[in-house]
């Protein structure tokens, strides 16, 4: 009876100290995400001035996006699209991948692995507003998201 009521508690320990673990794990993760948008959210709002059709940036609840893991960086934002507007998407994700290329750069911020660090890995259009998702490229995981973004697409 003695041993069993030792294993109980050292199990119980075990228990109580892989909880711990967990939870730390996780709000450091919670951390970098919302450090990682920060970041996110001031490149797009320095190089959005730039680009008269886009009016009105609103970042959408990073929960959504967190669907992939937590630790895929990877954040939706919100323009307003004004009508009228005669750039094609393409032309769009091209420019505003340069703009925010050019942000990093002076900024000396550095992509993991040698990737860019900001990368618009999708965007469209939806009553009358610009979605797009930026995955800022810090890590493993946003990488492999990417990779596999790819290969969905070709």
């Amino acid at each position: 009876m003695g041993w069993f009521l030792v294993g109980v508690i050292v199990l119980g320990g075990v228990v109580i100290l892989e909880g711990i673990k967990k939870l730390r794990v996780s709000q450091r993760a919670h951390h970098l995400r919302r450090v990682s948008q920060q970041i996110v959210t001031e490149a797009l709002m320095n190089v959005g001035v730039r680009f008269p059709q886009l009016q009105g940036l609103q970042e959408v609840d990073s929960q959504k996006t967190a669907v992939w893991g937590s630790a895929v960086m990877l954040f939706e934002f919100i323009f307003e699209w004004r009508e009228g507007d005669a750039i094609a998407l393409p032309e769009l994700r091209r420019q505003l991948t340069s703009a925010l290329a050019s942000y990093a750069k002076q900024q000396q911020l550095e992509g993991f692995q040698g990737m860019p660090v900001f990368v618009i890995s999708d965007m469209w259009l939806l009553e009358k507003q610009l979605h797009f998702d930026v995955a800022y490229v810090v890590n493993r995981q946003t990488k492999e998201y990417l990779d596999d973004v790819n290969r969905v697409e070709h």
